[in-house]
């Protein structure tokens, strides 16, 4: 005789495995995830965590968080998952025996192993619950209400202790994230931080590093955090890979005579702000010191002018409405020098010079339109084998007389095409004849396009470079200042 329970379960089960995913109540994300790779129903999900849980987690968009909430929701509709145990087929006769038509709607909670309730209890706890209490009789089955309460106290408790546990470890976490090394508030610029105004003009570091505004003349509002690092500690390394980095980047002929100063600010200031930074001591003579910046990948030479008004109060004075994010005050160490000269084309030969010249630079070379140039290199002085000096031709967008042609070098500041063909043309023109590399003599540049000339110097340099080439460039004389101070004078030892 066939048992009917057993028949009702196999209909339950009967095409469960063909249930579309859309009514597992997947978040949306999910759901489109799993159709865009071709499951569709709880049997591909099923096949596929047969072959492993990183089947799924190596979908795009779908991670561990979402696999979980997938699983979660298997369970509670009666699935099992490879590798688990599936629901006891006692349970669930004795639901379909003891339940009266009235309970039908809380035998709609699956029956499941007790170790798997918590991860059901959200769904349980929906369901329709006995109000009143079953005593169990001493030697008879304990009934299914009995159970289904048993199992919700532990549920319960499980969960009481499981927040316990989540309560503790987010309290953990939020201190992690405010204390050192990470100090969220101090990177958010919520603390650490002092507003420098009209009200609030100056801020200070103990180490001898000053930010300060005119109060009289300064609109904006910005928010500053200064720090140093000790000059050993960052000369030995141990500030970090990022310093060491710097440390290892660092030119030779300059040595480093302060502590690296960290500049953070919150803002753009639209006037300048001054920066001071004390001359440290043993650091004479005081007109071979320099600020350096370091930008993440290389170090550049920050203008500056050297107070030394007041005794015991000499300092070093930044003007900007760029902030740097770092200074270090160096001194430039002995360089040798290297003789050099121009040569016209009217000019007589160098052989009386030649014992005491490294480089001579002969002119005749113009920049033309699109990138070329105009003159003769053949009319030059040519690369001689058996010489003590390199040759080095002059690039002029001037010639001595006429006017200044800031056109063509505007063109190669402003249009990358003309300036790619700049560069490549100036490469070839030295190894194709020999020379050693290029003087580059442009004037005239735009106080607007002084960084763009700065970009394409340094496109330039790196080309030769790599190139085994050499680069020098003229600087053009600076005007006078004005008498309240509007900038550094003098020039970068590196150019």
């Amino acid at each position: 005789m066939e048992d009917p329970t057993s028949d009702v379960q196999s209909e339950k089960q009967k095409g469960a495995p063909g249930l579309s995913i859309t009514e597992l109540g997947l978040r949306t994300r999910a759901i489109t995830v799993l159709l865009g790779a071709g499951i569709n129903t709880v049997g591909d999900v099923l096949t596929r965590l047969e072959e492993g849980d990183e089947a799924l987690t190596g979908l795009k968009g779908f991670g561990p968080k979402s696999l979980a909430d997938l699983k979660e929701r298997l369970r509670e509709h009666g699935f099992a998952l490879p590798g688990e145990v599936a629901p006891s087929p006692e349970v669930a006769e004795a639901v379909l025996e003891e339940e009266a038509p009235e309970e039908a709607a809380a035998a709609a909670v699956k029956a499941v192993p007790e170790e798997e309730m918590p991860a059901v209890a959200s769904a349980v706890a929906v369901e329709a619950v006995p109000t009143v209490p079953e005593v169990a009789v001493p030697g008879e089955a304990p009934s299914f209400g009995q159970r289904l309460g048993a199992t919700f106290a532990q549920a319960r408790e499980q969960l009481s202790t499981g927040a316990w546990l989540y309560g503790a470890i987010s309290v953990l976490v939020i201190v992690a994230l405010l204390l050192p090394p990470i100090s969220l508030l101090e990177r958010l610029g919520i603390v650490g931080y002092t507003t420098v105004n009209a009200e609030n003009s100056t801020v200070s570091h103990p180490d001898g590093l000053t930010l300060s505004v005119d109060p009289e003349t300064f609109t904006d509002k910005l928010r500053v955090r200064l720090e140093s690092v000790p000059r050993l500690e960052f000369l030995e390394g141990s500030a970090g890979a990022a310093l060491r980095e710097a440390v290892e980047a660092l030119p030779g002929y300059l040595k480093v005579k302060s502590p690296l100063y960290e500049i953070q600010t919150r803002g753009e200031p639209s006037q300048p702000v001054m920066i001071d930074v004390a001359v440290p001591n043993d650091a004479l003579p005081w007109e071979t010191l320099d600020l350096y910046t370091w930008t993440g990948e290389a170090w550049e030479w920050v203008s500056s002018e050297l107070h030394t008004e007041v005794a015991e109060h000499e300092f070093i004075r930044v003007r900007a409405t760029d902030v740097p994010a770092s200074l270090v005050v160096v001194q430039a160490g002995q360089i040798t020098p290297t003789v050099s000269t121009s040569l016209g084309p009217d000019d007589g030969p160098v052989t009386a010079a030649a014992g005491v010249l490294d480089e001579v630079n002969p002119t005749g070379l113009f920049l033309g339109t699109d990138g070329g140039f105009v003159g003769d290199p053949d009319s030059l002085l040519q690369p001689d084998e058996g010489a003590t000096y390199v040759v080095l031709p002059t690039l002029r967008n001037w010639a001595p007389g006429a006017t200044v042609n800031r056109g063509l070098l505007s063109d190669v500041l402003t249009m990358p095409e003309i300036q790619e063909a700049h560069i490549a043309g100036i490469v070839q023109l030295c190894t194709e004849r020999g020379f050693a590399g290029v003087d580059v003599d442009y004037r005239g540049v735009a106080p607007d396009e002084r960084d763009a000339y700065t970009a394409f110097i340094s496109a330039l340099a790196d080309a030769l470079r790599a190139a085994g080439l050499r680069l020098t460039v003229v600087i053009e004389p600076a005007p006078p200042s004005p008498p309240y101070g509007g900038g550094g004078g003098g020039c970068d030892p590196a150019a």
